[in-house]
């Protein structure tokens, strides 16, 4: 081998060959003196008189001698001036036939030891019995200990390696073979400041001997590979001919004592590239090319020859070739060469590459969409489209072709038909239906939700449902012996239409059955049925609290309730829905309005829900919020309802054939509907019953001098805020 005034190792670094020179910065060899060193007493846990310890350098090697001893100290022991940056790999050279007394090793911080403060750094070292441990402390937290307890290890050099701005590994190589015992990202950022050795004292005598302190770095190397180490769609293609035009280019390694240029001892650079891994089962690399290094140049570049192929995986690597010290450059696979870590990366591809996915969307009943789906494709050769329609949310045969030969599908005068799950297949002259040998291409299936109302129920004399879906209900009475011989009460009592249903809160209610609305829907994963977004919205008189309109599977499943509670002595509005493993909503409560009380005023009063997964949910009434959940989740599946959907009852969790929260007074225009109302559309319904303006936002714009807030000057500024203000004004005496 050639002298070079560098350390000459052979070992591995981060994937380099085993057996390559491996440049490095000699820190310390200890032929001199440890004046560049500071010492410091981290822990001592006898305290008071402390052990006489001192690094001394013996034989040309470093080592920690204690004479006297009183208990368990640690120490470090720190080089000025000595810092790692990213990339940087700080190594020390063990002798494992020394087997002195505890600990020695590494120690890499970002804060000055002082002494008693063990604090932000990592430590790796070897115990007498052969025995690798790391430990250290994230700001003033102990790491957990990382160990190797067999005994006598194999080992040539401990590491510590900063591979990113705030990850450190630490371990060992032997016989060039790294081995990594624990990584550690700081929760407090270690800036790699502060580093040197660390030792643990628990004995008189001599702990452990080191030698050769020294920095590797990626930088040392061939470095910052273009294409980047597992990049994608490289290449510029030759029209349809399958070859690709790619430039390999890559930083020369710098020298290890001025980072701010090459290695001269660089001439040449050794290009080693494997076959398309795509269509050959070989991934070993073969020696293409030599490039001659350009006097002081950072970068160098080769064009393979010949092209590469579209659609494949190549690996790559860089052996630079050094000065021999006799006038030439040393041959491909010389050992003293270095050889540089293996980069992948895989060419453009030949087939149509999705770029920009489809995304599920929703329509209203007779509106349109156009489009309502779209999806961009890269391609090197002309693309051909086709949408299909799936019942299912599956790829298959039996799937029905809808649209043109376009990258967008609209979808015009939305009807229930037009529910479903949409997917395109994509080809050109590469994929099997373009006439070439790749399959074809299929974008993501996505969803198409049909905006309407799903259940009507106008309690007409009768429980049928309006909506055309055709859920009607059927009455029950648990106070008779067969309660499914109840006879519905309806009263003229009612606020839209000739009646309205009257429920006496003690055992009446109404079952809808298992198809009822809001559900998962005849969809897989309950599209368009009201439970991933829905809108319930009824008027009630009430009487009593309880259930509206809900069910709930078994167990803590897919699930829905929408209910009047209890809230001191009046009454608050509620709903919760749930799908399988997630709730979507719970939000509760009334309006602001003074004295408001729908349990004592026997006056009617709409109450309404709207929710949408992982959006926001809010409860409505008289056309007002009155609470909302804006920490919605978002399940993956609605199951199928086990038992019917009920009016004016809920069931109990222990077991949802008992039925308990039985509503009491009158319910009249109760509807459903499959998407989420917006607050004006709410506001809207309202106001076309009643003739009466919603309070939209009791938050508005001088709500703060809404001094009178009751029923007659709720939600607004008027008179009789001006005659509060004035009288309190009075009040205060002023003039």
């Amino acid at each position: 081998m050639m002298k070079r005034g560098l350390a000459i190792l052979l070992v591995g670094f981060w994937g380099m060959s085993a057996g390559a020179y491996v440049p490095s910065l000699l820190i310390d060899d200890f032929s001199g003196n440890l004046s560049a060193y500071t010492h410091t007493v981290i822990l001592d846990v006898n305290g008071g008189a402390s052990n006489v310890s001192s690094w001394q350098i013996v034989n040309g090697r470093l080592q920690i001698q204690t004479t006297s001893y009183d208990g368990i100290e640690q120490h470090a022991f720190i080089r000025s001036g000595l810092a790692l940056q990213v990339g940087d790999e700080l190594q020390v050279d063990i002798v494992p036939e020394y087997t002195g007394q505890q600990d020695i090793g590494l120690y890499v911080g970002g804060t000055v030891p002082q002494t008693g403060i063990r604090r932000d750094y990592i430590a790796m070292y070897r115990r007498n019995n052969g025995q690798l441990f790391s430990r250290g402390f994230d700001g003033t937290t102990e790491y957990p200990l990382a160990g190797n307890w067999t005994n006598n290890i194999p080992i040539d050099t401990l590491f510590i390696a900063r591979v990113a701005e705030n990850t450190y590994e630490a371990g060992w190589y032997y016989q060039g073979i790294r081995n990594v015992l624990v990584t550690r990202t700081p929760s407090y950022a270690n800036a790699a400041t502060v580093v040197g050795f660390y030792a643990d004292i628990r004995a008189t005598g001599d702990v452990g001997v080191v030698d050769n302190l020294r920095i590797v770095s990626t930088q040392f190397f061939p470095h910052n590979p273009d294409p980047a180490d597992k990049a994608a769609q490289v290449g510029i293609p030759f029209g349809t001919t399958g070859d690709v035009d790619v430039m390999l280019q890559w930083n020369v390694g710098l020298d290890p004592s001025n980072r701010s240029q090459i290695n001269p001892l660089i001439k040449k650079h050794y290009i080693y590239l494997s076959k398309n891994q795509n269509t050959v089962n070989d991934p070993n690399l073969y020696y293409v090319a030599a490039v001659n290094q350009v006097g002081s140049n950072l970068t160098a570049s080769y064009i393979p020859d010949p092209f590469l192929k579209a659609s494949g995986q190549y690996f790559w690597r860089i052996e630079e070739g050094l000065d021999n010290g006799q006038g030439g450059v040393y041959p491909p696979g010389e050992p003293n060469n270095i050889v540089g870590p293996t980069w992948t990366f895989e060419t453009i591809s030949m087939e149509p590459i999705i770029q920009t996915q489809p995304v599920s969307t929703s329509v209203r009943l007779g509106q349109s969409l156009s489009p309502a789906f779209s999806v961009s494709v890269f391609s090197v050769s002309p693309v051909s489209y086709q949408w299909y329609y799936s019942t299912d949310a599956q790829i298959d045969a039996s799937d029905t072709q809808v649209g043109g030969n376009s990258p967008t599908l609209s979808v015009l005068n939305a009807s229930v038909s037009d529910q479903g799950h949409y997917y395109c297949r994509i080809w050109n002259e590469a994929t099997q239906s373009g006439g070439g040998p790749k399959p074809d291409v299929y974008s993501n299936v996505v969803s198409l939700t049909v905006g309407r109302l799903v259940a009507a129920y106008d309690f007409e004399n009768n429980l049928n449902d309006a909506s055309g879906e055709g859920n009607h209900g059927q009455a029950f009475d648990l106070s008779l012996p067969d309660p499914s011989q109840a006879v519905p009460v309806f009263t003229t009592d009612r606020i839209q239409g000739g009646y309205a249903l009257q429920l006496n809160g003690v055992g009446q209610y109404v079952d809808f059955g298992m198809s009822a609305y809001p559900k998962a829907g005849p969809l897989a994963g309950g599209l368009g049925g009201g439970l991933d977004e829905g809108t319930i919205t009824c008027w009630v008189k009430a009487a009593k609290v309880g259930g509206l309109l809900s069910n709930y599977n078994d167990g803590t499943t897919t699930g829905f309730a929408m209910s009047l509670e209890a809230s001191g002595t009046t009454a608050d509005a509620r709903i919760n829905v749930r799908g399988e493993a997630a709730e979507i909503v719970t939000a509760q409560g009334r309006p602001g309005m003074t004295g408001f009380d729908m349990l004592t005023d026997n006056q009617w009063h709409m109450v309404t829900v709207v929710w949408k997964a992982g959006t926001i949910g809010r409860v409505y009434v008289d056309g007002g919020i009155a609470a909302e959940d804006t920490t919605l989740g978002t399940p993956a599946l609605y199951a199928a309802w086990q038992r019917g959907v009920l009016l004016g009852a809920t069931r109990t969790m222990a077991d949802r054939n008992v039925l308990t929260n039985f509503y009491g007074g009158l319910i009249d225009d109760l509807r459903v509907y499959n998407y989420a109302w917006t607050p004006a559309e709410v506001a809207a319904a309202y106001t076309q019953v009643t003739g009466k303006p919603a309070c939209v936002d009791p938050n508005f714009d001088g709500s703060q001098f809404n001094f009178d807030n009751s029923a007659s000057s709720y939600c607004r500024i008027d008179l009789a805020d001006l005659a509060v203000f004035v009288q309190k004004w009075l009040a205060s005496g002023l003039q």
